[in-house]
C-alpha cells in the first residue's frame, strides 16, 4: 500500500490509502506483540498503545514535533478479540486528533486513560487539547468512515460513547466490556 500510495496524485485518495495503512498497522502491532510473548491469550495493552500512538504521531507529524502523550493504562491486559477493536477505536481517534485537532500546530497533548469500573467493564477516556470543537461531532449522523468505525467498534465491545465537553479539544468517554 505504501508503494502504491506514491503513484497516486489525488490527495484525497492518497489520504484514504494512508488511513488504511494506519488501520492495518494497528492490527499488525497486536499480532507482533502476540508472537513476542509467552501468553498468546493476553496483550499488555499499555505497551501496545504506547507503540501505536508513537507510530501515529511520527507518521503524521514527523520526528520534530511537540506532541506529548499522557497514557495511563496500568496492569491492563486484554484478549485479542477486545484488543483489535479497541486498538482500532484508539487509532481512529488519535488519527483524527493529529489531522484535525493539531492542524497547523505541532504542540499539544494526547491523553489516554483506561480503568476498570468493575471486573468486566472498563472506561476509556481519550482525547486531545487541540483546536477541535466537540459540538461538531454527532455519532447519530455518520458522515465519515472514521466515525462509523468508532461507533460500530464501540457497539462490538458492548459499549457506549459520549463526548467529554468539560475538556479543551476533542475528548471521548467510552464505556465497554471485554469480549
Amino acid at each position: 500500500m505504501n508503494l502504491q500510495s506514491h503513484t497516486i496524485e489525488n490527495n484525497e485518495v492518497n489520504d484514504l490509502f494512508k488511513q488504511s495503512q494506519f488501520r492495518i498497522n494497528s492490527m499488525a502491532i497486536i499480532h507482533e506483540m502476540l508472537y513476542q510473548t509467552e501468553d498468546f491469550t493476553q496483550i499488555n495493552f499499555s505497551h501496545y498503545i504506547e507503540k501505536l500512538v508513537s507510530d501515529l504521531i511520527n507518521s503524521y507529524k514527523g520526528s520534530e514535533h511537540h506532541i506529548h502523550t499522557n497514557i495511563d493504562i496500568k496492569n491492563i491486559h486484554f484478549n485479542v478479540d477486545t484488543s483489535i477493536p479497541l486498538g482500532l477505536i484508539i487509532n481512529e481517534i488519535i488519527s483524527n486528533s493529529l489531522k484535525h485537532g493539531f492542524r497547523n500546530i505541532d504542540s499539544g497533548t494526547i491523553s489516554i486513560d483506561i480503568s476498570k469500573s468493575n471486573p468486566s467493564d472498563f472506561i476509556l477516556r481519550i482525547g486531545d487539547d487541540g483546536i477541535g470543537e466537540s459540538g461538531k461531532i454527532n455519532f447519530n449522523v455518520k458522515k465519515s468512515l472514521g466515525l462509523n468505525l468508532i461507533s460500530g467498534l464501540t457497539k462490538q465491545l458492548n459499549g457506549s460513547i459520549e463526548m467529554d465537553k468539560n475538556k479543551k479539544g476533542i475528548n471521548y468517554i467510552i464505556e465497554f466490556q471485554e469480549i
